[in-house]
């Protein structure tokens, strides 16, 4: 949630500058046409208001929401509203009147693409509609000299500051776009390496397996200690074949008096820990003889056994 605001924040400081900029060249734009007409001045402080204290108000109210986001399109959409607003109280005239319409499209465009368009465009119509009921409907669209060079400024100088957040943020992406190539050469050459570390293991684990199979009296056993392969050590030292042993519990070769303590580290070398310890092992004649055990827990990809090792 606090990401989230944050990245709202920074789309509303995005926007604040541009809409300062937009609201005060639309304020020349519709101060010409009321210069040139009776105006009242509660229509002048309306107007003033919303090219000067607007965009402050604005950005207060976005910055302080919960979801800055969602406030600042909101705030958008007030601003054509307001444009809409204007339109007829300027009797329609034709620059003045299509410059805010449509530099308050292009900046909608800008934000938030054909929906937010048509959103702004109900909102426009929607001011216009409460202009025209509350101060009724007069058509005069000439525009003269005097609104060509007031419109001139607004003309030229918002269309540049959008083309300048637009660059910005295509430089941003563009960079972004960068880091993420580097950064997935990053894991694939992770990848890489544990691919290679994972081979050295199973390597690792068959060689142990194959020097314990010559050295040691060695069995690999499942988690309840069942015999799945064994050393040719284990077939000398208990005088029986090789199938004999395999499917028989390995319990079964431990003295009464450390089998207890032999389960236990069974369960324990199963959860991956291990420790060296003592055990006797009875021989092919029933005689008994003390061993140093190692159990040591073997992860493949399908499935995971015991290496246990006499010395």
């Amino acid at each position: 949630m606090s990401e989230n605001r944050s990245k709202g924040q920074t789309f509303v400081r995005r926007i604040y500058v541009p809409r300062i900029v937009g609201l005060g060249l639309g304020f020349l734009c519709v101060a010409a046409v009321f210069f040139q007409k009776e105006t009242h001045p509660l229509v002048w402080l309306g107007l003033i208001a919303n090219g000067f204290l607007w965009p402050h108000i604005a950005y207060f109210i976005a910055n302080n929401s919960r979801n800055p986001y969602e406030a600042e399109i909101r705030n958008l959409l007030i601003d054509s509203f307001l444009g809409g607003l204007w339109v007829p109280m300027m009797s329609f005239n034709i620059l003045p009147s299509t410059t805010v319409i449509f530099m308050m499209a292009m900046d909608n465009v800008a934000i938030g693409g054909i929906r937010m368009f048509a959103k702004g465009a109900l909102a426009q119509l929607m001011g216009g509609f409460l202009a025209i009921l509350f101060f009724g409907l007069t058509i005069h669209t000439d525009s003269t000299m005097f609104n060509v060079i007031a419109c001139i400024p607004m003309l030229a100088l918002f269309p540049f500051s959008i083309g300048m957040i637009t660059h910005r943020i295509s430089s941003k992406l563009s960079q972004q776009k960068k880091e993420l190539e580097k950064s997935n050469v990053e894991i694939k050459d992770i990848n890489e390496k544990l691919k290679a570390a994972y081979e050295w293991m199973r390597n690792s684990r068959n060689h142990l397996i194959k020097h314990h199979g010559k050295e040691e009296i060695g069995f690999i056993v499942d988690q309840a200690g069942q015999i799945e392969w064994l050393t040719e050590r284990v077939v000398e030292y208990m005088g029986k074949s090789r199938a004999e042993l395999i499917g028989h519990n390995i319990i079964e070769f431990i003295d009464d008096t450390c089998q207890e303590e032999f389960k236990s580290e069974l369960r324990n070398a199963w959860m991956g820990i291990a420790r060296d310890f003592y055990v006797v092992m009875v021989q092919r004649d029933e005689s008994e003889k003390l061993f140093e055990a190692k159990l040591t827990r073997l992860t493949s990809e399908s499935r995971r056994t015991l290496l246990v090792v006499f010395r």
